[in-house]
C-alpha cells in the first residue's frame, strides 16, 4: 500500500459504502505497529485513544470492525511476502 501511494497511484480498493470512514481511520491510525524485529496489528491500546481523540470511530461496532480490519491487513501483509500469494482483490469467491 505504501509503495502504491509513494508512486502516486491510487490503491484499488473495494467499494465500502457506509464504512468508508473506517478505511480512512485505519490508514490514519496505521494498521500495524513495528516491534523493532517485526510487526503486529494495531490493537485496542491504540484504537481506543485514537477513537476518543479523533471521533472517527463513533461506536463499539465500528471499533470492533477497525480492530478486525487491522488484524486482517496485518495477516494479508505478512502472507503477501510470499511470491506465490494471490492478492485478495484477485481471488475468486
Amino acid at each position: 500500500m505504501e509503495q502504491i501511494r509513494a508512486s502516486g497511484d491510487t490503491p484499488d480498493l473495494p467499494d465500502l459504502l457506509l464504512a468508508e470512514h473506517l478505511c480512512e481511520a485505519m490508514f490514519k491510525l496505521g494498521p500495524t505497529r513495528s516491534l523493532g524485529f517485526g510487526a503486529e496489528p494495531t490493537g485496542w491500546s491504540e484504537i481506543a485513544p485514537f477513537a476518543q481523540a479523533t471521533g472517527r470511530v463513533r461506536n463499539s461496532w465500528e471499533a470492533e470492525t477497525l480492530f478486525e480490519m487491522c488484524r486482517s491487513f496485518h495477516e494479508e501483509n505478512q502472507a503477501g511476502k510470499s511470491p506465490f500469494r494471490i492478492s485478495p482483490m484477485e481471488r475468486e469467491g
